[in-house]
């Protein structure tokens, strides 16, 4: 049933009951009821108020961090609803941005939750009221001046969009304040030019975004940024100028078979209509890295009726392949196509080197081979062993997990071909570990 219409028809009256008993415990909805019951000049007035509480000295820690976070998105939103004059929102929203310090200060964002709000929902309510606000000179003015000093950067995202409400005579005025000057520090400099690259992206001005990316040290990456900027605009001629140049000129800088450079390649090559030219970058890029996503890329020059005919290809290929190495995207690759099969070989063939592969996705991998009693206990070693080794006493609670783990899919194995019986792992665990007494003691405590 629909949970509106069923509220609706508890009646107003229980309702505003609720409502209250729930404010009684959560601030949040407190609040919510205040904004709804008041004007908006009466909601301005507390925007400001809850804005500078915000900012009043309390830190917030990496546990109640996401809650501050949550508080000033409300806010922004908030503010969205309580202001008829997009210009004055856009004066707010400033106000907002140029708390940007004391916010910032106030939180331990190692999460980057807190610089979220600033990079995409102040940014989007700048926009929002940007887009709406005729007086484009005084959008234009707003907009330098937040950039312009942009300590904590959380502001540069608001640049990337001024082309969704300035007018290009407005984002040629924004270049001409943006030209550096004489004395200004490495860092303004840089910015700036980050700044004006963004603008000439938007302008579609090529020339102008060779002209400042020039400015700054020469390498690989700026020669390559170039000319990804000449195949947007539809000229691949000049865009593969810059790739041969930075072929001459930065040749032992660079990867040749880096994602970025074969991406251009093969753009170029579509552009210039080289059909076999594009399709051989394009199994190049595919087979540097393969996965889904890189097969999906691959399937839109070679045609999506090839499909199938490419995944037995490659699964043959990565199952052919040297055994004296384990390639986690392959490994990974077989398994989002289901291919459960293919992936259990390509990994038995080279257990040895599962110690190479990261924790993290040995945890993802293990659970998609719950069928397979051997490998999946193979794994789940290679788990324990990774926690026991670094001794990281507060990660011992999985450990555990995988021991049990292990004491369970025991029985199901019939052979363990030249690997260790369960018998002989945990004897070499109890030798190599038998003094980590925490980890006993949790092993312990759950029975075992």
């Amino acid at each position: 049933m629909d949970s509106k219409q069923t509220l609706i028809k508890l009646g107003a009256e229980r309702l505003a009951e609720e409502l209250l008993k729930l404010a009684e415990h959560s601030q949040t909805a407190a609040d919510r009821i205040d904004y709804i019951t008041s004007s908006r000049t009466e909601n301005l007035d507390r925007i400001e108020v809850q804005l500078d509480q915000l900012c009043n000295g309390e830190f917030y820690d990496w546990h109640s961090v996401d809650g501050y976070a949550y508080q000033l998105s409300q806010l922004l939103s908030n503010l969205k609803e309580s202001i008829d004059d997009p210009c004055e929102g856009v004066k707010w929203v400033r106000q907002f941005f140029e708390k940007d310090g004391l916010i910032m200060e106030s939180c331990d964002d190692s999460g980057g939750t807190v610089g979220m709000v600033f990079l995409v929902e102040a940014t989007d309510c700048f926009v929002w009221f940007s887009k709406k606000c005729e007086r484009k000179e005084f959008v234009a003015q707003q907009l330098i001046e937040l950039v312009l000093d942009d300590q904590y950067g959380v502001r540069d995202e608001l640049i990337d969009h001024a082309a969704d409400f300035l007018p290009e005579r407005w984002l040629r005025w924004l270049v001409e304040q943006l030209q550096p000057g004489s004395e200004e520090s490495d860092w303004n400099a840089t910015q700036r030019n980050f700044l004006l690259q963004s603008l000439a992206r938007q302008l579609k001005d090529t020339q102008l975004f060779e002209e400042v990316t020039l400015q700054r040290e020469l390498s690989f990456t700026s020669y390559l940024s170039i000319a990804q900027v000449y195949l947007e605009n539809g000229n691949a001629l000049q865009a593969q100028g810059w790739i041969e140049r930075a072929n001459l000129e930065f040749s032992s800088e660079h990867s040749f078979h880096s994602y970025d450079y074969l991406t251009v390649r093969r753009e170029i090559y579509r552009q210039l209509n080289d059909k076999e030219g594009e399709e051989r970058l394009a199994w190049e890029i595919f087979r540097s890295h393969r996965s889904v996503e890189r097969l999906d890329e691959l399937l839109q020059t070679l045609g999506e009726e090839q499909r199938e005919t490419v995944i037995a290809g490659e699964a043959t290929l990565i199952l052919d392949s040297s055994q004296k190495s384990l390639i986690e995207s392959d490994a990974s690759f077989l398994l989002k196509l289901n291919n459960i099969d293919a992936a259990e070989q390509y990994l038995m063939n080279r257990i040895a080197l599962l110690n190479n592969i990261d924790y993290i996705i040995l945890t993802e991998w293990v659970v998609q081979f719950a069928q397979n009693s051997l490998l999946a206990s193979l794994i789940y070693r290679q788990l324990l062993n990774d926690i026991l080794n670094r001794g990281y006493a507060k990660a011992y609670h999985y450990g555990v997990d995988y021991w049990f783990q292990l004491q369970q899919l025991s029985p199901q194995v019939s052979d363990w071909g030249s690997n260790l019986t369960h018998q002989q792992y945990q004897q070499k665990v109890n030798q190599e570990h038998g003094r980590k007494y925490s980890f006993w003691k949790q092993v312990s405590e759950r029975g075992g």
